[in-house]
């Protein structure tokens, strides 16, 4: 038996593959019963996952101790665990425990009735009642792109709903709605879809003319980006990647050869989507390093006839500026092009240096070093209205928008000061960005160019929209 075993360790894949088919002809119920009992056993040594195989009861009283909106989250966690957050007894379970009036009234209405007690329905109950309860948070989420803005806000207005507006026609309006009431998560609006991801572990994808729906199933909630371009979505996990053509409704995951692309311990992540040649870049870097990113070169939606192709971008931080990072983030601009920003203090004179390097989707990137414009204090934000354009918002204490061009002697000009506090700046598309006061309201400001604008005087509008 023991020699038998060693040449059976020593043969390649294949010939052990064809042998074990050969025996498993031979097996009788027992025998299968017994390899069933070894693969249990072996599941259970490499992972074991304790919620499912608790009695319902148990199940409950555990799952009770979380909050709502983690409750909701956990069903993202992996298709076993949707399962058992939705499934009947676990649902009535936890109406019971966490709303004791609705599920008594609910219960009396079932009794009360004539009509069969149908599969789901205490789902549905405890989901409805859930959607409705006075201490679920109402996080506001928006995106701008292509001369929209999305707004999604639980707060104000029907929770169910999500508005986009036209900018150049404000306040012209659609609203689209989310089935059943799902809490979102993230939200995202590309030229031709907006898109939504829940924690009831769907993404929802809606045509922005026609407003016909589609859903892909999450297999996770743990992504690391969402990104997208026209009708292509993209989800970017820690150990795979999953692209959704929208429009045909396929999908692709794609995990050989990719790197890890972890958002952990400082690293951020930004995609840009070529649709026409199928590739995709994916940039990966970390903050508390120096000036460095990572470029994938990775293919989708066909056959991999080329391998994932790696790029690294460094510029060189000068010695005077290794006093520290005081901050960094990578930031789409547009769609076809981003950049990621470095500001370091200079250990003599304390001043502030920008380290921009910018990357385009056909490959092409450039790095700039530059200071920001004198006597302006962090914190401030730095957008691009178009390539070759900088413009600087300082936030605090008056706010004030400087405009650059972006060449390697960056020379600023005040452009606009504003009146009140700035919580938020969104670079929206090439003509339009979004500031958000500290009382909720925005003010969408059309840029029209620093060379159109030198011509015409300064002709850039400016529209006040609702609170968000």
């Amino acid at each position: 038996m023991e020699h038998f075993l060693a040449q059976f360790a020593s043969l390649p894949q294949d010939d052990r593959a064809r042998i074990i088919s050969e025996l498993a002809s031979h097996f009788r119920p027992s025998d299968w019963w017994h390899v069933d009992t070894l693969l249990q056993r072996q599941r259970k040594h490499i992972c074991f996952d304790i919620i499912p195989n608790l009695p319902v009861e148990l199940a409950v009283l555990v799952l009770r101790y979380l909050p709502l909106p983690d409750l909701f989250a956990c069903r993202t966690v992996s298709r076993r665990w949707i399962e058992l957050l939705r499934s009947e007894a676990i649902c009535r379970g936890l109406a019971v425990e966490l709303f004791p009036e609705d599920a008594r009234a609910f219960s009396c209405q079932l009794l009360g009735t004539d009509t069969v007690v149908t599969r789901g329905d205490w789902t549905h109950f405890f989901e409805d009642v859930a959607s409705r309860a006075e201490f679920v948070p109402s996080p506001t989420l928006f995106h701008v792109n292509n001369g929209r803005l999305a707004i999604y806000n639980r707060a104000i207005g029907d929770p169910a709903k999500i508005a986009v507006f036209d900018l150049e026609y404000y306040p012209a309006c659609s609203q689209f709605s989310v089935p059943n009431r799902e809490w979102v998560e993230k939200l995202l609006l590309t030229s031709d879809i907006l898109a939504v991801v829940t924690l009831m572990g769907a993404c929802h994808a809606w045509d922005l003319v026609t407003e016909q729906r589609k859903t892909l199933r999450v297999e996770s909630g743990c992504y690391s980006h969402f990104t997208g371009k026209k009708g292509t979505l993209v989800m970017i996990y820690e150990n795979s990647i999953i692209v959704w053509d929208t429009l045909s409704g396929v999908s692709w995951r794609i995990e050989d050869g990719l790197p890890r692309l972890s958002v952990s311990n400082g690293y951020e992540i930004g995609c840009l989507v070529d649709i026409e040649n199928r590739i995709m870049s994916v940039c990966h870097f970390n903050k508390f390093e120096p000036a460095v990113i990572n470029v994938y070169k990775i293919p989708f939606g066909r056959p991999l006839t080329e391998e994932i192709t790696a790029q690294s971008l460094r510029w060189d931080v000068p010695e005077s500026c290794s006093g520290g990072t005081i901050y960094s983030y990578i930031q789409p601009l547009h769609e076809d092009y981003m950049a990621v920003n470095w500001v370091y203090e200079e250990k003599s004179t304390k001043a502030h240096r920008i380290i921009t390097l910018a990357y385009d989707i056909i490959g092409k990137w450039v790095a700039r070093s530059y200071s920001p414009p004198e006597f302006v204090k962090f914190p401030y934000v730095l957008l691009w209205p178009d390539k070759g354009t900088v413009m600087l918002v300082s936030l605090s204490p008056t706010p004030r928008i400087y405009l650059g061009t972006f060449t390697p002697n960056v020379q600023w000009t005040e452009w606009r000061t504003y009146p009140h506090p700035i919580s938020n700046v969104v670079h929206c598309d090439k003509r339009h960005f979004i500031l958000c006061t500290h009382d909720g309201k925005w003010n969408i400001f059309v840029f029209r160019g620093i060379h159109e604008q030198k011509a015409r005087g300064n002709s850039d509008a400016a529209v006040h929209g609702p609170r968000i």
